[in-house]
């Protein structure tokens, strides 16, 4: 990140998920022990405008004309549909697969929810 008190374009961080699967359970390591897989993912650092919109996209109007309701499953969408820029994934042959929306839609929740919260321990809250 730059030192300027603007967010420059080609401000990122990464951010790495250490994992195991056995079976069907997948299990998140802080350290990562020995023959553990890891996604390493780097995310855009938002500006004001992103930081707005990914508010706005998690941000419920009631029909009832209620005060508006943060929707936080909402809210780790926009985050990682927003500013998911790279990932080092592979499928099971070893070829790189593309960051689009429809493969972040895939990710185990596990992995996406590890994504989210250290994301948010990198940037910062959004309110």
């Amino acid at each position: 990140m730059s030192n300027s008190i603007f967010v420059q374009s080609d401000d990122k961080f990464d951010v790495i998920v250490y994992y195991e699967i056995v079976g069907k359970k997948v299990t998140l390591h802080d350290i990562p022990p020995k023959d553990c897989q890891s996604l390493k993912v780097t995310f855009a650092y938002p500006d004001y405008a992103t930081a707005q919109r990914i508010l706005q996209l998690s941000t419920k109007m009631p029909s009832d004309g209620g005060p508006p309701v943060m929707d936080f499953l909402q809210m780790e969408n926009a985050l990682l549909y927003t500013l998911i820029r790279e990932w080092d994934a592979k499928d099971e042959k070893g070829a790189p697969i593309d960051v689009t929306n429809e493969n972040v839609s895939k990710l185990r929740v596990e992995i996406a929810r590890s994504l989210t919260s250290r994301v948010l321990r990198e940037i910062g809250p959004l309110v």
